[in-house]
């Protein structure tokens, strides 16, 4: 077990660890029911808020970090989906999306390893997406072309050809 841990790459023996952390942190993690916070660019009060409402959740954002969310506060808007938990209070972090300026998307964050979108909120998300227009789908083409980037690069690493379509791309 111990050759197995040390022969991992650390982002995914550190991804696993964080999943693995959440899974047993995480209480109700099947509810998708919740609801989105916004936390208004320039407001430090609000940073502290978002800040605490991070403390301890496990999501690996690195906004979890005082002095990072009072920087990408500075910079823009930031969204947070949290999921109730089983009182029906809206307090598990599990979307996140960063603002640049007052229109762009910077990022859009889950909880899944490296910070991937868990399949039952990507309903979520898109009707959240939605609100910002055609922000929006530049930002979905965006997405798409990473995950092509990263399907190639495992493909690299298990010394798989490429197709004609993966060339193009």
């Amino acid at each position: 077990e111990v050759r197995e841990a040390f022969s991992k790459k650390f982002p995914a023996a550190y991804a696993e660890l964080i999943a693995k952390s959440l899974a047993a942190s995480m209480e109700s993690r099947e509810e998708i029911h919740g609801e989105w916070v916004k936390y208004t660019k320039g407001n430090n009060a609000e940073a502290e808020k978002l800040f605490e409402s991070l403390e301890g959740k496990g999501t690996g954002w690195c906004t979890a970090g005082r002095s990072t969310a009072e920087t990408q506060i500075e910079s823009g808007d930031f969204y947070v989906y949290y999921t109730n938990d089983a009182s029906g209070n809206p307090v598990q972090p599990r979307l996140a999306i960063r603002m640049e300026g007052h229109d762009q998307i910077g990022e859009v964050r889950g909880i899944l390893p490296h910070q991937g979108v868990e399949p039952m909120l990507t309903e979520v998300l898109d009707n959240k997406l939605s609100e910002f227009g055609t922000e929006a789908d530049a930002y979905r083409k965006k997405s798409e072309d990473m995950r092509q980037l990263t399907a190639l690069e495992r493909k690299k690493e298990n010394e798989e050809p490429f197709a004609k379509k993966d060339l193009v791309f």
